[in-house]
């Protein structure tokens, strides 16, 4: 069998140079960029909270060696 990866979605075999893994079905297609999408927004909202964290940490604690 030759050399291979599997579509992310059906997992049907597809060449090793397909970028995105995909096997280009239009239901996969569909499928991946939702989850694309998805990941991109969770890890703004994820990196948004740490930022958000951090920055009410830092007024703490310039609060508390002013105040």
């Amino acid at each position: 069998m030759d050399p291979h990866r599997h579509c992310s979605v059906c997992w049907k075999p597809i060449s090793l140079e397909s970028d995105p893994p995909i096997c280009g079905d239009g239901d996969c297609v569909r499928m991946y960029e939702r989850r694309e999408k998805s990941r991109k927004r969770f890890s703004f909202i994820m990196y948004l909270g740490i930022a958000v964290f951090v920055g009410m940490l830092v007024v703490q604690i310039y609060m508390g060696a002013s105040g």
